[in-house]
This record gives C-alpha cells, sequence and structure tokens, in this order.
C-alpha cells in the first residue's frame, strides 16, 4: 500500500511539473566522425599470438552521443554510440562501444562553449578473435562552436574509454582496451 501510494505521488506531481521541466531542456544530437588509438593494441594482440595478418585497421568510426541539457543548471545526461571501428584482413571483427553519462556545460548561451563528461562505456565486439569484455569508465572534454546562434554547432572532443574487449587466441585471452584515447569531430544537430 505505501508503494502504491509514493506510485501516485509520483504521477501526481510528474502531471503537474512534468510541462515545466520539459520546458526546461534541450535536446541534442552530436553526430560525427571520431578516431581511436586503441584499434592498433587489438591489432598488435591478434598479430603477436595468431598467424593471422591484419591488412586494414579502420581507426576513425561513426559516432552519435545524444543526450539532454537541463538549460537552467548546465547539467545532462546522454548516451553514446560509436565510434564503430573494423579490423580487415585473414579475420573481420568489429567494436561498437555503448555507454551513458553526465555532462556539464559551461557558457551555454555563448558561441564557444566548453564542457566535460563523465560516465561508463561498454564494447560490443565480434568477429573472429574478438569478444565483448568489461565495461569501463569514460571521461572526456570537448568545445562546441556557434551554439548561441541555433542551427547546427560544430565540436571537437578529446576523451579516454578504459572499457576492454577479449582477444580470443585458442585457450589464452588477453584484454585490449580499444577506444583508450579517441578525438572526435561532430555536428549537433
Amino acid at each position: 500500500m505505501k508503494a502504491l501510494n509514493s506510485s501516485l505521488w509520483l504521477l501526481a506531481w510528474s502531471l503537474v511539473n512534468g510541462p515545466v521541466l520539459a520546458a526546461s531542456v534541450d535536446w541534442r544530437f552530436p553526430v560525427g566522425l571520431s578516431y581511436a588509438n586503441g584499434i592498433y593494441d587489438v591489432k598488435d594482440a591478434v598479430e603477436k599470438n595468431t598467424s593471422v595478418s591484419v591488412y586494414t585497421v579502420i581507426p576513425v568510426g561513426l559516432s552519435f552521443h545524444p543526450y539532454v541539457e537541463f538549460t537552467d543548471i548546465g547539467l545532462g545526461v546522454g548516451a553514446s554510440f560509436g565510434p564503430a571501428k573494423l579490423l580487415v584482413g585473414d579475420l573481420t571483427s568489429y567494436i561498437v562501444p555503448v555507454g551513458a553519462d553526465v555532462r556539464y556545460t559551461l557558457f551555454r548561451n555563448s558561441n564557444v562553449s566548453p564542457y566535460v563528461r563523465g560516465g561508463l562505456r561498454y564494447s560490443l565486439a565480434g568477429g573472429d578473435f574478438l569478444s565483448s569484455g568489461d565495461p569501463g569508465f569514460f571521461a572526456a572534454g570537448g568545445i562546441e562552436f556557434f551554439r548561441a546562434q541555433g542551427g547546427v554547432c560544430l565540436g571537437i572532443e578529446a576523451g579516454y574509454d578504459a572499457s576492454e574487449i577479449e582477444v580470443d587466441i585458442g585457450s589464452r585471452s588477453r584484454a585490449v582496451k580499444p577506444g583508450a584515447l579517441t578525438i572526435s569531430l561532430f555536428a549537433v544537430l
């Protein structure tokens, strides 16, 4: 009964305050290209422990980081997808990091708006010799340009991803950070 009363109170509060909260949020959709240097560590781990050659490493992938910002206080919450990475050669493998984060934006009404964000990431991996591993902490800082003008703005970001994937070689496996350092260029829609 106590849980029902709490649920009814929460529903009533949401109906009264929902329109106010909805008016004070800003949905943003950054999409762009990201470079992740950890993919070379994955390539090295595969090549050192097998007779497989990796001909092509594509360290740049598509990233999508939608978030909602509470405009009164500059805090926001978001999700992360990417950068998607691919290894091609005697093997074909993929890595796609996914995650959630909390962010804080400074100077939200300025043309140059720096921000920081941090959260957790998990790398989905598959194909030859790769499997998903352990989640890890993610931290990044960046700047959005032309934000106050409305419409599409541009941005740049540097981040660190501590999530790991498993490079499976027979009875052995090795944990590798496929994201490690990431550099992103994006447009915010």
